[in-house]
């Protein structure tokens, strides 16, 4: 039993060593991305609130902060409205391409959940949507679930004194859950699809308030504090947080400005204060926790006088009240124009997404189930292997077209080449041709010309034309050879008389095995008047009377076949 039991260890610590590993590799393989710079846009009816933010080092540092009125017309389809955010940035000069809106407290519905502890988001993620699909008041379909990790806590069920001595405690987490609507957030990436812009990420003006405190340095990690906020509207937020994350948060609207007269003041304030200390008893008595520290954020028209009332009814409570001013923590100027709960708001948002490339609660990147996160993967599977295929079909058809293409080319080429061969050819004739038509063109009868060069030329045991041709300048070009010199320096002069232009031709001496031992070439341009008469040409000598070209064919051919077989003989003859 001991040897299986220490296999069996073995081989769970091996399984946790390589989940380990695993775990390292997926978060290592995990690219955050950063933004340097953010802008962080409020809409609350047609007043448009937005601060834009670069990341300066470790902190943001504000560029623009601007508040107005868009003038929408109600009714009006979210992407003309986006259209009028556009048109009223421009107006102010504000260039922005990732952006963020916020959602406020009065759009989300707010949860606190305690779960068995498991380490796997994707299985937190199917605890929560199992756990509050059973509460909305509307279809799980219909809404946009995110949560955040507020903390842990070890609890031991307590049926006896005895058993719960000797059980060990079990590990639960807590979790804050934010619900919204998902038509809300459809209206959201309307409105920045027609303003074009690229909305990031769609977050939570409560817990931006709470990353705000703390960015500011305001909260302590430790502490379980209260926090007020009172808009110009006179709308109150109470937010209860713990180590800088958001607990409880109640939205109530008490007043309106321009309805509250100056004798009911007074009511207001002790309402709001009232609200406060209900908030703060009703947490404290639920989850057996002493609030430490009410933050009161100042404004103008109404802190002094709700400070000075949360003061007197925490006297002697050991509940400290310590109003702070968000304008002055971030050296802001004009702070009558600006809401001081967007400006906390907003740059906790900014600061949440530029130092840590994510927000708590987003609920256009909401966490996702496991079984949804499988899903996505096989969805993204199965449109990769689509893709894939479409890829290879593509390169097929690609590389069918490319060889067709290619043998066309290859079967041009050859052409070419066979043509590129008879290049030559064909340029010798259209030299010829060219010539031809030059000839007939200016009435020149090279025929003409060959019976004057045949009357000048000297007998053939003086000389033998070794080439006679004809030149593209309407030219003949006539090669000899000659037994003496003098006879082609005859023939030169006889050349000139006859009406042939041409220049001294040169005189090569070379080897000859039958005497003819000079060569030349006369290049012989035609004048254009020169006049053929041939009349006056010298008739040629009678040919002698065994000149074998005179004879028949067939006795011509009988001599020949007579004379090479008595050659054979005779070499015989010779040889023995």
């Amino acid at each position: 039993m001991s040897n299986t039991n220490d296999k069996n260890q073995k081989i769970q610590s091996s399984q946790q060593f390589f989940q380990k590993i695993q775990k390292r590799l997926k978060e290592s393989l995990k690219l955050k991305k950063t933004f340097s710079s953010v802008a962080i846009l409020s809409i609350e009816g047609e007043k448009l609130s937005v601060l834009q933010t670069v990341k300066n080092g470790n902190q943001i540092r504000i560029t623009h902060c601007w508040e107005g009125n868009l003038e929408i017309p109600a009714n009006t389809d979210p992407k003309v409205q986006g259209e009028l955010i556009a048109k009223k940035l421009r107006e102010r000069k504000i260039r922005v391409s990732d952006v963020i809106f916020t959602i406020p407290r009065s759009e989300v519905m707010l949860r606190q959940l305690i779960l068995p502890y498991v380490q796997d988001e994707g299985e937190l993620a199917s605890m929560v949507q199992f756990q509050i699909g059973r509460d909305l008041p509307f279809r799980q379909e219909d809404s946009t679930i995110d949560f955040s990790v507020i903390g842990t806590r070890d609890v031991i069920e307590k049926e006896n004194e005895e058993e719960s001595k000797e059980k060990k405690p079990q590990k639960q987490i807590e979790l804050i859950v934010a619900i919204l609507p998902t038509k809300i957030v459809d209206f959201y990436k309307t409105l920045a699809l027609g303003a074009g812009l690229n909305l990031i990420s769609l977050g939570f003006q409560s817990t931006g308030k709470i990353a705000g405190l703390s960015y500011c340095g305001i909260l302590k990690s430790t502490e379980l504090s209260l926090s007020l906020f009172i808009d110009p509207a006179g709308i109150a937020e109470i937010d209860i947080q713990k180590n800088e994350k958001l607990l409880f948060s109640r939205e109530a609207s008490l007043y309106k400005e321009d309805e509250v007269e100056k004798e009911k003041k007074q009511d207001w304030i002790d309402s709001v204060v009232t609200e406060t200390i209900r908030c703060l008893h009703s947490y404290e008595q639920e989850h057996q926790g002493q609030i430490e520290r009410i933050y009161l954020l100042e404004n103008k028209n109404h802190t002094p006088e709700v400070l000075e009332a949360l003061k007197n009814r925490m006297d002697g409570s050991g509940i400290e009240v310590v109003p702070f001013n968000i304008f002055s923590l971030l050296q802001l100027t004009e702070e009558g124009k600006w809401d001081p709960s967007k400006i906390c708001s907003s740059v906790g948002i900014a600061a949440e997404i530029i130092q840590k490339g994510k927000l708590s609660i987003d609920f256009i990147h909401p966490k996702k189930p496991a079984l949804q996160k499988k899903l996505d993967i096989k969805k993204t599977l199965l449109i990769s292997l689509t893709a894939i295929l479409a890829l290879i079909l593509f390169l097929g058809a690609r590389s069918h077209v490319l060889n067709a293409r290619r043998a066309e080319v290859d079967a041009v080429k050859t052409q070419v080449d066979q043509l590129s061969q008879k290049q030559n050819i064909w340029r010798q004739y259209i030299v010829q041709t060219l010539t031809l038509r030059e000839w007939q063109k200016n009435e020149r009868l090279w025929l003409d010309h060959l019976a004057i060069l045949s009357s000048l030329l000297p007998g053939c045991e003086d000389l033998y034309v070794t080439g006679l041709s004809t030149g593209t300048r309407g030219n003949i070009v006539l090669s000899v050879r000659a037994r003496e010199s003098d006879i082609i320096t005859k023939l030169d002069s006889q050349l000139r008389e006859a009406g042939y232009i041409l220049k001294t031709p040169a005189i090569t001496p070379v080897s000859a095995r039958n005497g003819y031992g000079f060569q030349t070439s006369f290049d012989l341009t035609i004048p254009s008047k020169m006049q053929v008469d041939l009349e006056k040409l010298s008739i040629p000598q009678n040919r002698p009377e065994d000149d074998i070209s005179l004879m028949p064919p067939r006795e011509r051919d009988a001599l020949l076949k007579e004379a090479a077989e008595f050659s054979t003989q005779e070499k015989k003859r010779r040889k023995k």
